[in-house]
C-alpha cells in the first residue's frame, strides 16, 4: 500500500508541475508580448508613409494667412522637418515676416536632431531644395525616423 500512496503522491506532484509549467509558459508569452509592444511603441518607427515636409514657402504662406505661431510650430512638429538655416536665410525669413518664435523653433529642430543623431551634423544628411533652404528628416533621407 505504501507504493500506491507514493505513486499517487508523485502523480499529484507531476500534475501540479504540469499546471505550474503551463502558467509559467503563459506568463512568459504575455510578458514577452508586452515587452515587444512596448519596444515597438517607443522605437520611433511610425506606421505608414512619412509625413509631408513643411517647407519654408509653406511657413511663409501660413504666416501670411494669419495663422498663429503656435499653429505653425505644431505643423512643423508633426512633420518632423529638420531645418539647417544659414545666417543669410535667417535674415531672409525675418524679412518675409516669419515670427522670431517660428524662426527659433526652426533652428531648434537642427540642434535637437544633431543631439539625437550625430549624422545630422554632416551636410550630407540634408537636401538643398529648390527654394534654397536645406532640409532633413525622414522624407529627405535623414538618418533616422522619429
Amino acid at each position: 500500500m505504501t507504493g500506491t500512496k507514493s505513486d499517487s503522491s508523485n502523480q499529484i506532484t507531476e500534475k501540479t508541475w504540469m499546471a505550474d509549467r503551463g502558467v509559467i509558459l503563459t506568463l512568459s508569452i504575455f510578458v514577452s508580448l508586452i515587452f515587444y509592444i512596448g519596444c515597438a511603441a517607443v522605437s520611433g518607427n511610425p506606421v505608414g508613409p512619412p509625413p509631408d515636409p513643411v517647407t519654408v514657402k509653406e511657413i511663409v504662406e501660413m504666416h501670411e494667412a494669419g495663422l498663429p505661431s503656435e499653429t505653425i510650430i505644431n505643423n512643423i512638429q508633426q512633420s518632423h522637418t529638420v531645418y539647417r538655416i544659414q545666417a543669410g536665410q535667417l535674415v531672409q525669413l525675418k524679412e518675409m515676416g516669419v515670427s522670431d518664435e517660428v524662426i527659433n523653433y526652426m533652428q531648434q529642430t537642427y540642434i535637437d536632431a544633431a543631439r539625437q543623431n550625430q549624422a545630422y551634423e554632416d551636410w550630407s544628411s540634408f537636401t538643398l531644395a529648390d527654394d534654397g533652404f536645406w532640409y532633413g528628416g525622414p522624407f529627405y533621407g535623414g538618418p533616422f525616423w522619429y
